[in-house]
């Protein structure tokens, strides 16, 4: 959820405008400046937001704008559930891309028998579609550089009958998002005592 103090501005299109061109994972909406649109103003008063004002909307999983530092850039962009929109729409596109890798892999594929080796090429695809999406240096991605995922199939002797009779594979992974900074806070010491 997103405010704006004027709805007719259509802010949350200026935001959907400035991350979908990017490819998921590259990209977050915090931090960002949006072009045409000011600091979140109160519509009563048309006065910048408070810090109370913002913070009754972070609480509330609502994203809006505000000046630091004379740039007005995006803050607190969540859904209402309170995950960060970049989260969500990495996890959609690796939903896609998995279930792309499947069928592709299953029409293309004469037969893939129901034994350990036709378990071994599912896992594959699955660890091979992940991997394209792990952060490299340099190079900011959906999912962490060191263990982005683990996977879990059964063996064929460990596969119920009723599975192997309905030619349903039942599988799982975790995938460790790689997260990104919105703020940075630094303590320190300005002295002038020289240290020993």
């Amino acid at each position: 959820a997103l405010f704006y103090q004027d709805d007719a501005a259509l802010y949350e299109c200026g935001a959907v405008a400035k991350g979908a061109p990017y490819q998921a994972g590259t990209i977050t909406w915090d931090n960002k400046q949006l072009a045409g649109f000011t600091d979140a103003k109160d519509p009563a008063t048309l006065k910048s937001l408070t810090v109370t004002q913002k913070g009754y909307l972070g609480d509330r999983n609502m994203g809006y704008s505000e000046d630091k530092g004379g740039v007005t850039i995006t803050r607190n962009f969540k859904t209402a559930g309170g995950k960060w929109w970049d989260e969500i729409r990495s996890k959609d596109f690796l939903i896609a891309r998995v279930s792309e890798a499947y069928q592709n892999k299953l029409i293309n594929s004469l037969k893939v028998t129901y034994d350990d080796t036709g378990i071994t090429e599912m896992k594959s695809v699955l660890e091979t579609t992940l991997n394209r999406y792990v952060t490299v240096s340099g190079s900011p991605n959906i999912l962490q550089d060191v263990n982005p995922f683990t996977t879990s199939f059964p063996r064929s002797k460990d596969v119920s009958f009723a599975d192997k009779a309905n030619r349903i594979l039942n599988a799982s992974f975790t995938a460790y998002l790689a997260g990104a900074i919105h703020i940075v806070n630094i303590d320190g010491i300005l002295t002038l005592d020289a240290q020993s």
